[in-house]
C-alpha cells in the first residue's frame, strides 16, 4: 500500500480538503446499530475503506479535538514500518463557520488503533459496527475488481482468438506461396510451437485456463510468430525467437515484482 501522506502533509501541513466521494448503498442486514448503514461510517477513497476522525467521534459519542488529541498522541509510537503514514491520512474539512479545520482520514488498520483508546457504555459495539462496514466495503471492492478482471480478460481472449486465426491464415498463404497445401497437422505443429515458445515443452496450450496477463503474452507472441512468417523464417527461427520473447517477458515481470527494474525497459520490449 501506497503512503497515504503526501510530501506537503508529511511536513505538517493538512493535505487534502475532505469531501467524502464514492459512499456506497450498502446492506444494513447485520448492523450492530439499527438505522445505521455501513456508508455513515467508512466510505470508498480510491477504491480504498476509510473513515475519519469525526465520524469516530460522533459514533463513539467523543469530542472531535479529544479523538484528535488521542490520535496524536499516538501517532509518534506508530513510526515503526511507516504505520503512522500508511494508515493516517491528515486532511481539513470546513466547520459552520466557514472555517478549515483538521481531521484524520484512516484505514481499518489505523481506526483499530485507534478505537483501542476509545472508551464508552457502547465503544466494543461500535468498535464491531466500523469493522463489519470495513469488511462491507473490502467484500464490494473485491466483487468490483473481480469483475473487472473477469471483462478485461474476456477482451484478451477475444484479441487472442483473433491472433491465433491470424496465425493460421498467414501459415496458409506462406506455404501456398511455396507451393503447399496446409494440412490439419501443419496447423497443429504451429500450436505446438506456439506451446513451447509459452511453456518451454511442445504441447498445445488449453486457452480458457490462462489469466489475462499470459493471455497478453501469448497475444504477443502469436504477433511475433505472424511477423516471423511472413518475413520468411524458418521454424527453429521462430521457435528460438518467440521463446526468447517469453523469456525476457518472465524476467521482465520478475524484476518488477522485486522492485529492482525499469518499468519504461519493459514498454520497449520485444514486439
Amino acid at each position: 500500500m501506497k503512503s497515504l501522506v503526501s510530501p506537503s502533509s508529511a511536513a505538517g501541513v493538512p493535505e487534502t480538503h475532505h469531501t467524502t466521494t464514492d459512499r456506497p448503498h450498502a446492506s444494513t442486514s447485520g448492523d450492530l446499530f439499527p438505522g445505521t448503514t455501513p456508508a455513515e461510517l467508512v466510505e470508498l477513497v480510491h477504491d480504498q475503506p476509510m473513515t475519519t476522525s469525526r465520524r469516530v467521534a460522533a459514533m463513539f459519542r467523543k469530542e472531535h479535538k479529544n479523538v484528535l488529541r488521542s490520535l496524536e498522541k499516538l501517532l509518534p509510537a506508530l513510526k515503526a514500518d511507516d504505520f503512522d503514514r500508511l494508515n493516517f491520512e491528515p486532511i481539513t474539512y470546513t466547520d459552520e463557520s466557514g472555517r478549515r479545520q483538521p481531521e484524520y482520514r484512516m484505514t481499518k488498520d489505523g481506526f483499530m488503533v485507534l478505537a483501542m483508546s476509545l472508551n464508552g457504555p457502547e465503544a466494543v459495539r461500535w468498535r464491531l459496527a466500523f469493522i463489519r462496514a470495513f469488511n462491507a466495503l473490502d467484500k464490494a471492492v473485491h466483487r468490483k475488481h473481480k469483475a473487472l478482471m473477469n471483462r478485461e480478460r474476456e477482451l484478451i481472449r477475444a484479441e487472442v482468438a483473433r491472433s491465433h486465426s491470424a496465425v493460421n491464415a498467414i501459415l496458409a498463404d506462406t506455404r501456398a506461396e511455396r507451393g503447399k497445401t496446409t494440412e490439419a497437422h501443419h496447423y497443429a505443429n504451429e500450436a505446438r510451437l506456439i506451446g513451447y515458445a509459452m511453456t518451454g515443452v511442445c504441447i498445445g496450450v488449453d486457452r480458457s485456463t490462462l489469466d489475462a496477463d499470459t493471455l497478453r503474452l501469448l497475444h504477443r507472441v502469436e504477433t511475433l510468430d505472424i511477423k516471423l512468417l511472413i518475413r520468411g523464417a524458418d521454424r527453429d527461427t521462430r521457435k528460438t525467437e518467440l521463446r526468447a520473447l517469453v523469456l525476457k517477458a518472465q524476467a521482465t515481470a520478475q524484476a518488477l515484482d522485486a522492485g529492482d527494474a525499469d518499468p519504461l525497459q519493459s514498454i520497449g520490449g520485444a514486439a
